[in-house]
């Protein structure tokens, strides 16, 4: 046999391996955290109580109560304690993870599992036929969930590579009277910008407003492309005014675009230091009227002087620009025109490939055919017959006979039984978690010990799940929050 020396500069190296392993299980403090879990850096987890109040640190434990009547148990480390601290489940209204992704998820083609009680998973498609899909998750395995539960089937990302998420604080933000309400105890009644300069206000990732006038605004670096979205919710009358590609923070000069939104319809206005400001016209917004909520997109194609809104997800209306791009700055800006209240959250800039959705023509109530909307926009429907190897097997219902379309091809697939959501109230002791990728998924919580949930509802049994899968979790779906979640008493 052939003997050699030591290598020592590969024994230092896995000697150093060891330490940074090691040293990648400890959060700053010495709070232990399961091996491969990553700590988003310089965030810490909080645990949040229904009455208001806030601790941080890790999440140790959930114990379920096995007799009736008997509290569940959730295991809390605090830097400042000598032991854990053990607090009721049913007084806890969220724990905030705080993981980063795993830096070495799969490559695969990833898909968006829209589900007909609301939740979205994601994950590889393995198998779909008659009766079952199959998703390969490395959050949780494989995942097998009855076909008449799948509302949809979209591309999606495993790890977000936005431009800005947001918000997560007031950090880069400005605004007259701009206020952080993070930490403090909020009464639903209050509204927080009463009197003075009105202003948005901040708290729990979320911008609120109460009142006509406030600004909030910030400089992100918009591409040639780019894709602009935010969620909005509001009670009362709202008009939400959208600057966006502004070179000044402020709402009647400069360069830029204006998309005017309010219950019942969007205006985008073109603003020109030259030529003051002009509509490039009006499209409805009906379909949101009495919802209270909607989630906004803008696709901008700097180039072609194009500008296109999605509401929820359908095109809304595509606007040209004549006289050319407008926009001459790095601005983004909300201003808040009208007298009901407003949050915005989940505000996402990211580059954009350039496709549009084809509009949404389908009605109210299930849809008889499959629909297959190809990524370069074409769409056809007809029988979803399976999918499998990342291929999709499709009988168009105009030549009736086999067709095999790979998945990086398709952005969305939606099956027959689609316009059957039934978002309804969770059973109790149900949790939401959302993931961290996106989506939520809604589960009876058997067990949280080292590394993993125990998790189980409707769809699936006994599933093990990854706690870095998350981004946060809510507790106690059904129970009433003052003075917590937001000023205003928003879901």
């Amino acid at each position: 046999m052939l003997k050699t020396k030591p290598n020592s500069t590969l024994m230092v190296a896995c000697v150093v391996g060891m330490f940074l392993n090691i040293a990648e299980s400890v959060l700053a403090q010495g709070i232990d955290v399961p091996l491969g879990m990553r700590p988003a850096p310089g965030k810490s987890q909080t645990i949040e109580l229904l009455g208001g109040d806030k601790f941080t640190g890790e999440m140790k434990s959930f114990i379920p109560g096995l007799r009736e009547g008997e509290e569940d148990i959730v295991s809390w480390v605090h830097r400042d304690a000598v032991d854990s601290i053990r607090f009721k489940g049913s007084r806890v209204a969220r724990i905030q993870l705080n993981y980063l992704p795993p830096s070495n998820l799969p490559k695969a083609k990833i898909a968006n599992i829209h589900l007909r009680n609301g939740d979205m998973l994601s994950g590889m498609v393995s198998a779909l036929t008659g009766e079952v899909l199959r998703l390969q998750t490395w959050y949780a395995g494989e995942i097998t969930i009855p076909r008449e539960e799948v509302m949809a089937i979209s591309a999606g990302e495993q790890v977000s590579t936005a431009l800005f998420e947001g918000p997560n604080g007031t950090k880069g933000w400005t605004g007259p009277n701009l206020k952080n309400l993070d930490g403090v105890k909020v009464d639903r009644k209050l509204v927080p910008n009463k009197g003075g300069v009105n202003g948005w206000s901040y708290k729990n990732n979320a911008f609120y407003t109460g009142g006509s006038g406030a600004l909030v605004g910030r400089s992100i670096k918009f591409p040639d492309m780019a894709s602009i979205s935010f969620d909005l919710q509001w009670m009362g009358y709202f008009q939400l005014h959208v600057h966006f590609y502004g070179d000044k923070l402020e709402q009647y000069s400069g360069n830029s675009y204006n998309l005017r939104l309010n219950t019942s319809s969007a205006t985008l206005y073109r603003m020109s230091a030259a030529a003051g400001q002009s509509s490039l016209s009006s499209t409805s917004l009906q379909s949101i009227r009495g919802k209270g909520q909607g989630r906004f997109t803008l696709l901008v194609n700097r180039k072609k002087s194009q500008i296109t809104l999605l509401v929820d997800g359908n095109l809304k209306q595509q606007w040209t620009d004549p006289s050319g791009f407008a926009g001459r700055g790095n601005y983004l800006m909300f201003a808040s025109q009208g007298s009901g209240s407003m949050k915005l959250n989940r505000i996402v800039v990211d580059n954009w490939d350039g496709r549009v959705p084809t509009p949404n023509t389908s009605t109210e109530g299930p849809q008889k055919h499959d629909l297959l909307l190809m990524a370069d926009s074409d769409r056809m429907t007809g029988k979803l017959v399976a999918m499998e190897e990342q291929k999709v097997i499709f009988i168009p219902n105009v030549i009736e006979e086999e067709y095999t379309v790979p998945m990086e091809k398709i952005a969305r697939i939606d099956l027959a039984n689609a316009g059957k959501l039934e978002p309804l109230a969770p059973p109790p002791g149900y949790v939401k978690a959302h993931f961290t990728s996106g989506g939520t998924l809604t589960f009876m919580m058997k067990s949280w010990g080292l590394g993993e949930i125990k998790a189980e509802n409707s769809l699936f049994k006994n599933v093990i799940i990854r706690p870095d899968a998350f981004s946060r979790i809510d507790f106690n779906l059904d129970a009433d929050r003052p003075g917590t979640d937001d000023p205003f008493g928003f879901k």
